[in-house]
């Protein structure tokens, strides 16, 4: 009978602690939205991380069709939940709120997860962001890249320059999290019709100088290419994990037909069910059209380690070595 006391002991804390509510405090700026509004937010972002906790927690599918959202991010988190599971690090969540009235959103940067999971993933840390229209309503989920480039917006000189740093930091985390999502077609919607897709391979070479070194090869693909390959890599591994690192904020250019691009380097981590790792930098080059949503035009990956040392900086590409031949 002791025994069975005990045990509906930890039944009950379990059960309580898997209906526990997540409780979440927005700080903002007054005057930039009505603290009604803030309020909403609060409260659907409460109860999204609630929900979230409570199926980690049971293993079931997530149950998120009466909380206010868009159809977008219900479709984010769906997802990712397919591939991987998560909960909060935390049940009193205190975040900032960014508004952005020109791009008419809001979003928070910093929601701590850890993931879930029977495999190497179990137990790391995600930072994730939510975003919401002007009225509260969730409108997207996703992982976000490291904290550093929201240091640096923290830093712009005025709300254009801060607006516009987070339409390219929302879409570089969007492309992220396609990967952990597995979703082709944003994938195929994002790279541009004729994108340039270049990986650069390491092999080994004998020179006279120096004997044996490893140097990089590298290889181009197409769109078609890439996605059909990386199709197959969905296929064959029950998860993907892509973690993104900042190393430099974007940097604008104008091509030879006044378009506006922005290129971005990042340190990429990718690990798959199937046991390949590796670490390298990712250079993107957007397009940020006026009307339309952005497109990517080139991707390179380079390994990071180079002969047992790290390649400079100066070896990453970037930009330069690809803006002088859009038209």
């Amino acid at each position: 009978m002791k025994k069975f006391f005990i045990a509906l002991s930890f039944a009950l804390i379990a059960q309580g602690v898997s209906a526990q509510r997540v409780n979440v405090d927005l700080m903002y700026d007054k005057g930039s939205v009505n603290q009604n509004i803030v309020a909403t937010a609060e409260q659907n972002l409460s109860a999204l991380a609630t929900e979230i906790n409570a199926a980690c927690q049971d293993n079931r599918p997530i149950d998120i069709g009466g909380i206010s959202m868009t159809d977008f991010a219900r479709k984010a988190i769906t997802m990712l939940w397919k591939n991987v599971h998560f909960q909060t690090t935390t049940t009193n969540v205190t975040d900032k709120l960014w508004v952005f009235h020109k791009n008419r959103m809001m979003q928070v940067n910093h929601i701590p997860f850890s993931l879930s999971d029977d495999s190497p993933l179990n137990g790391d840390r995600q930072d994730a962001v939510v975003e919401f229209d002007l009225t509260g309503r969730i409108t997207d989920f996703r992982f976000s890249v490291d904290s550093r480039l929201f240091e640096s917006m923290e830093n712009q000189s005025s709300v254009a320059d801060l607006e516009e740093q987070a339409i390219i930091k929302k879409y570089v985390e969007r492309f992220r999290t396609a990967y952990n999502q597995k979703d082709i077609d944003f994938l195929n919607m994002v790279f541009s019709d004729d994108a340039l897709i270049i990986t650069g391979n390491v092999v080994t070479v004998r020179t006279p100088e120096a004997g044996m070194v490893q140097q990089v090869k590298f290889s181009k693909q197409t769109k078609t290419q890439y996605l059909r390959n990386l199709q197959r890599c969905f296929a064959r591994n029950r998860w993907i994990k892509v973690n993104f690192q900042h190393l430099s904020d974007p940097t604008r250019r104008e091509g030879k037909d006044g378009r506006v691009y922005y290129g971005v380097r990042l340190r990429q981590e990718w690990t798959s069910a199937n046991g390949y790792h590796d670490e390298g930098y990712v250079f993107l080059l957007w397009e940020f059209p006026k009307n339309g949503d952005p497109i990517i035009h080139v991707r390179t990956w380079q390994p990071e380690m180079l002969n047992g040392q790290k390649i400079s900086p100066n070896e990453i590409l970037s930009e330069v070595d690809f803006i002088k031949n859009l038209k």
